[in-house]
């Protein structure tokens, strides 16, 4: 459950880097692949992100985790009081590409909602499998040059019904272009 809870939310990390272009988003029960080609096409039409380097900081707001030991609860807030930071190096050629959405394109995901533009984002995925039940919802602000971001995700554990399977975590993601890249950031996380 920890991909889905960390790594799902990197899709937004420089998605919603975003632009001030007209095109919007606004898709309803849509599969992840779906999101990514209406990304893809604003962002190949428009100056959608500024190239650069790209400064992001994780915060962990909130942990919940009824069926893990308070222990283990109690390191993992210890751990993450301290906001995660992260460097990477956009090119032109990932912004033409629309090489910054990695988002869930799973066949068990849906998007209940995906909406875009105007400076603001929203969405709702969900997904259901032998793993369990997911969701994760994002609700955030974005210009070409930052953007702030707040991802709650909820899983149930299929192994483990009840409480005992259940955990949701709350995030912030802020992040903003610093200038010019300088070869020492990891690159956009990209399946192209």
């Amino acid at each position: 459950m920890t991909r889905f809870l960390i790594g799902s939310a990197i899709p937004f990390l420089l998605l919603a880097a975003g632009c001030d272009w007209g095109s919007s988003i606004d898709l309803r029960n849509e599969s992840g692949s779906v999101v990514a080609e209406q990304i893809r096409k604003v962002a190949a039409g428009n100056d959608f992100a500024q190239p650069g380097r790209w400064e992001t900081k994780i915060t962990l707001n909130q942990v919940d985790a009824p069926g893990m030991p308070a222990g283990f609860v109690e390191k993992l807030k210890t751990q993450m009081r301290q906001p995660q930071a992260a460097a990477s190096c956009l090119t032109s050629e990932d912004v033409k590409k629309g090489a910054f959405y990695v988002g869930e394109e799973n066949q068990a995901c849906r998007y209940e909602r995906f909406a875009m533009g105007k400076g603001r984002i929203d969405g709702l995925l969900r997904c259901a499998d032998q793993m369990g039940t997911r969701s994760m919802a994002m609700s955030g602000s974005y210009a070409r040059d930052r953007y702030q971001l707040v991802v709650t995700t909820d899983s149930q554990s299929a192994q483990q019904t009840g409480a005992a399977g259940k955990v949701s975590v709350t995030m912030t993601m802020d992040a903003h272009r610093s200038g010019q890249c300088l070869g020492t950031e990891g690159r956009p996380l990209t399946r192209l």
